[in-house]
């Protein structure tokens, strides 16, 4: 126990991760920088540049520091020593370090698009042969993803394997050492993964035919996933205002997502910063202010510069969604608390929209309380994390951000008698993917690109939903 290896641990579990070099253990390994931290820091020219100078210094560290383990492993050396040890390695062989390490991912990345020219001109050539016959050609191309999908699993263990042996070798030589890895064993394990291999290629092929055979069944022609436009309208339209529920109710969005806040004098407005400063060029907050002050801001939306909107209340919104669009309403700020809860369910009351509304909050305790106290409203508790005992978290939805909604997250969660929010898919390629997932929503900006795209998704053929399938299994 000691500060370099603390500094190790570290490193190992939180940067190594983040930045993609260098070893990692498994609790961390899918460590990320959330996409709206990212968004934030790529919308300021400071911050994208402090953003890159950290990133840099880590990638730095990873790369003096990647014998670390190796003299900690194998020449039994302690944190500190370990450290100037792979450092001294580095400085004195970086040349030689780093052609070797290009070369060995050059050859991994020619190997794998070997398989796939390899595979692609195999089912070029029956498709020729039986191009004719729509039943064959849809069982070749499942055949030839789940070939794909399998291989590149399995490749992608060998390559780690491959290059822990390559690294370990580099570290011997380095150290003027005896090579110690055994290669009887690492054959004996090789010709493992082959029998394997083959065993799993024999149950693919009998996979295709069942799939084949029951394709209408199996493969999902549309999910269902409905979509939410973020802060009122997405980007279709001034961010939190009444027009932004029209624009969503217009692009046929399910839902509409609105921030709301307290005033001083006890009402509650629609705004999603901690102030006024970004929208209306006035610094005080909502709490800070009285309902009359803040109804004489004007809203001028970076995005919509020509069209100058009044802050809403959370009347207003109500009623211009009542019947037409489902409101998801985050209890936001220093004002997120019980009071909140207790004055927004009393205004969804007298509007009688106590089934076209969810109370969604980052503020667990809010939530809680919410749930316990109207269970006639739906919840939603938003995370960017979601691991342990979450079926005891007391809400009727999990929202997830993008990056951490996996296909095995979603499917827990719906186990758990819960539904899932995924926030906030904005590219195409993330939309898509989530629109062909079992998320119940996505709350995005882009509204109508995702309707353009959900479309799309509802007209696919038979061979578009097999690519399709087969790109969701690998990415």
């Amino acid at each position: 126990f000691n500060i370099d290896g603390l500094r190790i641990v570290l490193y190992l579990s939180l940067i190594a991760p983040i930045i993609n070099l260098g070893v990692s253990i498994s609790l961390t390994k899918g460590l990320y920088v959330p996409a709206f931290i990212t968004s934030v820091i790529r919308s300021s020219p400071l911050y994208s540049a402090l953003y890159f100078l950290v990133c840099a210094g880590f990638l730095l560290i990873g790369f003096f520091n990647f014998f670390v383990l190796h003299g900690i492993l194998i020449s039994d050396l302690p944190g500190n020593k370990a450290d100037d040890n792979s450092r001294a390695i580095i400085k004195a062989n970086w040349k030689d370090y780093i052609k070797k390490s290009v070369f060995f991912s050059i050859n991994i990345i020619i190997m794998n698009l070997l398989f796939v020219v390899v595979l692609s001109m195999m089912s070029f050539v029956v498709i020729k042969l039986f191009g004719d016959d729509e039943k064959i050609l849809r069982f070749i191309l499942i055949m030839a993803g789940l070939f794909l999908c399998i291989f590149t699993g399995i490749f992608g263990m060998l390559s780690q394997t491959f290059l822990i042996i390559k690294i370990t070798r580099l570290y011997y030589h380095y150290m003027d050492m005896d090579d110690k890895i055994d290669e009887p064993a690492a054959k004996r394990s090789l010709l493992k993964v082959l029998a394997m291999t083959v065993i799993i290629s024999a149950m693919a092929v009998l996979a295709s035919f069942y799939l084949n055979a029951r394709f209408d069944e199996i493969f999902i022609r549309e999910y269902g996933t409905g979509i939410i436009a973020h802060r009122g309208g997405g980007n279709e339209a001034p961010e939190n205002t009444v027009k932004g529920i029209e624009t969503a109710i217009s692009l046929g969005a399910y839902g509409s997502e609105i921030d709301i806040q307290r005033t001083m004098d006890g009402y509650y407005v629609v705004n999603h910063d901690a102030n006024f400063s970004r929208l209306c060029s006035d610094a005080r907050k909502p709490e800070e202010m009285s309902l009359a002050e803040i109804k004489s801001l004007v809203i001028n939306d970076p995005n919509h510069p020509d069209d100058p909107q009044k802050v809403a209340t959370f009347e207003e919104m109500l009623e211009a969604a009542k019947d037409r669009i489902v409101l998801f309403v985050e209890l936001k700020g220093n004002t997120a608390d019980t009071q909140m809860v207790d004055d927004a369910a009393r205004i969804i009351r007298e509007h009688g929209m106590e089934d076209q509304c969810v109370l969604i909050s980052l503020k667990y305790s809010v939530i809680d309380y919410a749930m316990s106290a109207y269970p006639d409203i739906d919840t939603a508790y938003l995370t960017f994390a979601s691991f342990g005992r979450t079926a005891d978290l007391n809400c009727d939805y999990l929202g997830l951000e993008d990056e951490s909604a996996t296909g095995q997250i979603i499917t827990a969660i719906h186990d758990q008698g819960k539904k899932v929010l995924v926030w906030t898919p904005n590219s195409e390629s993330r939309q898509r993917h989530f629109l062909m997932s079992y998320a119940d929503y996505i709350i995005t900006d882009n509204v109508k690109q995702a309707k353009e795209i959900l479309e799309d998704i509802r007209n696919r053929n038979d061979y578009e939903i097999i690519v399709d399938w087969i790109l969701q299994m690998i990415f």
